[in-house]
């Protein structure tokens, strides 16, 4: 069974009678969401356009829902249960939320970033031999030109192929651990 279907199972559970069902039940179209937006990128990733970005873009916008829901005082989980979500983040934030040239923020080190300058690549599976990179040996992933604490230049980047399968298991394992079913 996959992730997103045993969240669901878990979501179809709930009862309109338990406490926090409005809070509860909208995660699943989030959830859902995040599911779409990943099963798209993985169909457009391949291709010469920017859609792949834009369902990065509104991948990322969903796990910020899911972001604040699970530090709401309804949940009020700890930053150490979401290692991988939290990792997601600032790249929701400079992506999804807004813009350097608009609302600059300590350590940001490009100018305006709507679309990435650079995108980085990463083998699907070995490595990738430069000036021979063949279709559909690689994922597009979005990177941010940062400084760290010390000024040092940082460059995270997010790969939401690999990281979606772990997200969802971070999303899964709270629901399960925090959330109250009916029995």
């Amino acid at each position: 069974m996959e992730i997103i279907e045993e969240i669901e199972l878990l979501l179809k559970e709930l009862d309109s009678e338990d406490a926090g069902y409005q809070q509860i039940k909208g995660v699943i179209y989030i959830v859902r969401g995040m599911n779409y937006h990943y099963t798209r990128f993985l169909s457009v990733v391949d291709e010469k356009s920017d859609d792949w970005f834009h369902e990065v873009t509104a991948y990322i916008n969903r796990l910020g829902q899911i972001y604040y829901f699970f530090k709401s005082d309804f949940i009020n989980i700890q930053n150490s249960e979401i290692p991988k979500i939290l990792e997601a983040m600032p790249f929701r934030m400079k992506f999804s939320a807004h813009r350097h040239v608009d609302a600059p923020r300590s350590g940001d080190l490009l100018f305006d970033i709507t679309l990435p300058n650079m995108i980085p690549i990463k083998a699907r599976s070995g490595e990738l031999e430069i000036g021979n990179i063949q279709k559909g040996q690689y994922t597009k992933g979005i990177d941010l030109a940062m400084q760290d604490a010390n000024g040092e230049r940082i460059d995270p980047v997010f790969f939401l192929e690999f990281e979606h399968a772990h997200i969802m298991q971070e999303i899964r394992d709270i629901l399960s651990s925090k959330v109250n079913f009916h029995a």
